[in-house]
């Protein structure tokens, strides 16, 4: 029996791919050995945009399979990043000065107006 796949969540997963694999390239050139907290780009709008990169391809590439299986890991990825950018900050807050006024000015972790 053939399956057939979906275009429209095709669609989709290809979109969010092609999404995730820019902003890793765009966000990954930023270790040149020099402190700066970015406040422009998508650095403006959320602390951890390299993460909203990964959830967007680990949500992406099981869409434009047609693999709704893989959305399991999805929904087994959200906490787990949730733990890791908790501890993450909490790390950085205590041995990065600047680092507490820098998240007044950068309010939401990874999802604008929401957290």
């Amino acid at each position: 029996m053939e399956q057939r796949s979906k275009p429209l969540a095709k669609s989709k997963g290809m979109t969010s791919l092609i999404f995730s694999i820019f902003m890793k390239f765009f966000l990954g050139a930023a270790a040149l050995g020099v402190l700066i907290f970015m406040t422009t780009g998508p650095y403006a709008v959320v602390r951890h945009p390299s993460y909203v990169g990964d959830l967007v391809l680990v949500l992406g590439i099981p869409l434009a399979l047609g693999s709704w299986w893989g959305l399991i890991l999805f929904a087994l990825m959200i906490p787990a990043m949730v733990r890791m950018i908790h501890d993450e900050e909490r790390l950085l807050k205590d041995g990065l000065p600047g680092y507490a006024k820098y998240t007044e000015t950068v309010r939401y972790r990874l999802i604008p107006y929401i957290w």
